[in-house]
């Protein structure tokens, strides 16, 4: 098993299956969604008494962004849709004193009222739940970061990839409350 925040090529040698989260890569990948996860606009309360309202997702250039590195992604443009209609999309690239590829390390800075985070509903919504964090702009959502396991066309007849995702498939169900 490796773990990692900046993965291996799915072309990689003596890698039967990938677990990654957003959308699949492309047809030539079997893709089975292991979870349903989308991408939370947050802070602290304590962030948010002492900041302007946020009523837009252009109005985060007046706040703190917290910004996590991640893969080779385009870090600093956050990605919203409206969730009233996922094809009103805005973009938005947002700055901030503090950034770092370990997004646990960001989303304690977040709780601890640095800065706005957008994280995955995976990692903050037990923090939600207690009130350490709020959800920010609700109209309006990240975009999708499902979990998906990866795994070859050819692999797909091997026993052990195929009893490993129906493993998979079973233990992840339920592991997370649905999205809001």
């Amino acid at each position: 098993m490796e773990l990692s925040n900046f993965p291996r090529g799915l072309d990689a040698q003596g890698v039967d299956i990938h677990i990654r989260v957003g959308e699949p890569p492309d047809a030539r990948w079997v893709a089975r969604r292991l979870l349903a996860n989308r991408r939370i606009l947050c802070a602290a309360p304590a962030y948010m008494a002492s900041r302007p309202p946020l009523r837009a997702p252009e109005e985060l250039a007046q706040h703190d962004c917290l910004v996590i590195r991640e893969n080779d992604t385009d870090y600093p443009l956050w990605r919203f849709e409206a969730k009233a209609d996922p094809r009103e999309q805005r973009t938005v690239r947002v700055h901030g004193r503090l950034s770092s590829n370990d997004g646990e390390a960001m989303t304690r800075l977040a709780r601890d009222g640095h800065g706005v985070l957008l994280r995955s509903w995976w990692d903050v919504h037990a923090l939600l739940a207690r009130g350490e964090l709020v959800e920010l702009l609700p109209e309006w959502r990240g975009v999708a970061a499902d979990f998906h396991l990866l795994y070859s066309a050819r692999a797909r007849e091997s026993l052990r990839v195929k009893r490993f995702a129906e493993f998979m498939v079973a233990e992840m169900a339920g592991r997370v409350p649905p999205l809001p």
